[in-house]
């Protein structure tokens, strides 16, 4: 048997729904950086965006499935709603400004070990090339 009221359970699901609409706002806010940064084509835009959305979508059903029960009411949908608007107007910004400045050097760092890995992999190309050819020359001999 429940020690709490039916009040507080409801306001337990709607902030939830709040927490998890502005963590919707965060995720969609970082594909927003990451697709400025690269910018993909329209076509790789409409594959990232459905993908984008079918994640979220698992995600927003397994909190509702796993942790209110799977009970959906009314407030369920505001708290999400207001949750995502409660982020866009006030925290957008500066998380926006923030995983801007945090993809910067990241993807510096990303593509110099993705040049550091080509080389080493030409490198070992070359080598074992080199290796087939001696090998060859030696058997031909």
């Amino acid at each position: 048997m429940n020690n709490f009221s039916p009040a507080f359970y409801q306001a337990e699901i709607f902030l939830t729904a709040v927490i998890l609409g502005i963590f919707v706002g965060t995720v969609i806010d970082f594909y927003r950086s990451l697709r400025n940064y690269y910018s993909p084509t329209i076509k790789t835009t409409f594959v990232l965006d459905v993908f984008l959305w079918c994640v979220l979508t698992a995600i927003i059903i397994a909190v509702i499935m796993f942790m209110l029960w799977g009970e959906v009411y009314f407030f369920t949908y505001l708290g999400l709603a207001a949750g995502y608007f409660l982020y866009l107007y006030t925290l957008s910004a500066y998380s926006l400004a923030f995983f801007y400045r945090l993809l910067n050097p990241l993807m510096k760092f990303c593509k110099r070990v993705i040049n550091f890995i080509k080389k080493g992999w030409s490198f070992f190309q070359r080598v074992i090339s080199r290796i087939f050819r001696f090998c060859r020359n030696q058997k031909n001999k």
